[in-house]
């Protein structure tokens, strides 16, 4: 998968979504377990929805830092 967001959105990107994804996860699963809740479907749900909404919201921030850095802005 990362591969593939690689040649799509270059190596920075791609890493940053690539650790986001699996770092979700494990916060995810950690707070539960830490709050002595169960892994059931309806959390699964919920934790594959909040991973989607992290990655879409990183690849809209990038992808907006690398336009407006091409338009001429600094970092």
């Amino acid at each position: 998968m990362v591969i593939v967001i690689i040649a799509a959105l270059g190596t920075p990107t791609a890493l940053l979504v690539g650790l986001a994804i699996p770092g979700a996860f494990l916060t995810g699963i950690l707070v539960i377990a830490l709050a002595g809740m169960t892994v059931n479907i309806v959390v699964l749900f919920g934790l594959i929805m909040a991973v989607g909404m992290l990655v879409d919201g990183a690849i809209v921030v990038t992808e907006f830092a690398d336009r407006q850095m091409n338009e001429g802005h600094s970092k």
